[in-house]
Parts: structure tokens; C-alpha cells; sequence
């Protein structure tokens, strides 16, 4: 024994390199058989589950409702995508009833019309909120650059801000759309009948102090 102790020193010596990787190997086989089990049972009680799940689903699904058991499956992503349309159809088609409002004294009025993609703004007119005659555009100077006034009765409103009528139809139209995002449009027929209001009873002071 003591002669053959050289013996295997020497060969563990000179084969320790392989001799580590067959025990490496080794180790690594025996891990890889304990994971193989404990994964391989874990991904059978998972199948389990899922198989159950699906029984009790299909049992659900055929047992008696008020309604398909199909129809109250897919009712909620189907609500889910068509929630985001139905909003913004309705939202125009709603807003297709918006044809006027009081705006800077005055009352406009307009039509809806389908272009592209979406409701666009046409015929945009000024009238007046006296008579309800369209008003014309006037020019003058500093601080006034324009007004709009009235041939039938004489009201006018002037604008410190805007040159031409086409710059003016584009701010109204701005409001228009701000009045659409913020739900406002609903209150526009008590802004135009205020307005109104407002400028018969300006029109009766006028007589008044004239008489």
C-alpha cells in the first residue's frame, strides 16, 4: 500500500484537471436531475390548474343565463374597444345640433359639414342680435381696426384685434371647438337668447333717450 501511495499521488497529480471536470460533470448531472423533477412536477400541477379552469369555464358557459354565456364573455372587450368610437361618433353627431352662439356680442351662426374625417365648420355668418340681419364689415382706425355692423337697424361691435373679418371667423372658430371639447356648446342657446336680451334692451334705451 505504502509503494502504490506514490503511485496515486502521482496520477491525481497529473490528471487533476480531468479528473475535476468528471466531478464537475457529475455534480451538474445530479442538480439538473433534481431540477428536471421539481420543474417538471411544477409545470404538471400548472397544466392541472389550467385544465380545471377550463372545465369550470365550459361548464359556466353552458349552464343557463338570461343571456349566452358567450355574449357575457365577450361583452367586456368588446365595450372596452368600442367605448373610445362611440364617443367620438356620438360627440359629433351630438355637436351637429351646435349652430350658433353668442360670441363677443355677437350672434353666430354657421353649418356642419363632413369633410375627410370629421365635422368641419361651414357658411360661418355674423348676425345681428337685434334683428338677426347679417352684419358687414367695416374698417377704421386705431384703437378700432373693424367692426361689424348692422344696415338694418344700425348695431355695431367693434375689434381692437383683428382686421379682417376672415382673422375673426378663424378666432371664432377656435371658440367653437373650445365650447366642443368642454361641453360648454350645451349652454349656447341661453348665451344667444341673454345676448339678445341684452341688445333689446339696449335698443329700447336708445328710443327712450331719442323720445
Amino acid at each position: 500500500m505504502r509503494r502504490m501511495a506514490p503511485h496515486v499521488a502521482r496520477f491525481l497529480e497529473q490528471h487533476r484537471k480531468a479528473l475535476g471536470v468528471l466531478l464537475c460533470g457529475a455534480a451538474a448531472t445530479a442538480i439538473a436531475g433534481y431540477f428536471e423533477d421539481t420543474v417538471g412536477e411544477s409545470v404538471g400541477l400548472a397544466l392541472h390548474w389550467l385544465e380545471l379552469r377550463a372545465n369550470s369555464a365550459a361548464e359556466w358557459l353552458r349552464a343557463s343565463h338570461p343571456l349566452p354565456g358567450w355574449v357575457i364573455l365577450l361583452a367586456p372587450p368588446i365595450l372596452i374597444l368600442i367605448a373610445p368610437a362611440w364617443g367620438i361618433i356620438s360627440r359629433s353627431f351630438w355637436c351637429r345640433a351646435y349652430r350658433s352662439d353668442a360670441i363677443n356680442e355677437v350672434v353666430w351662426r354657421w353649418r356642419w359639414q363632413w369633410r375627410s374625417t370629421k365635422f368641419a365648420i361651414s357658411e360661418l355668418l355674423p348676425c345681428c342680435p337685434r334683428c338677426n340681419h347679417e352684419l358687414i364689415e367695416g374698417h377704421a382706425y386705431s384703437p378700432v381696426r373693424m367692426y361689424l355692423k348692422c344696415e338694418n337697424c344700425g348695431y355695431r361691435t367693434d375689434y381692437s384685434h383683428h382686421s379682417y373679418l376672415f382673422e375673426l371667423k378663424g378666432s371664432i372658430e377656435q371658440h367653437v371647438r373650445r365650447h366642443i371639447r368642454n361641453g360648454s356648446w350645451r349652454e349656447s342657446k341661453e348665451r344667444v337668447e341673454d345676448l339678445v336680451l341684452s341688445a333689446g334692451e339696449e335698443t329700447r334705451r336708445e328710443h327712450r333717450a331719442r323720445g
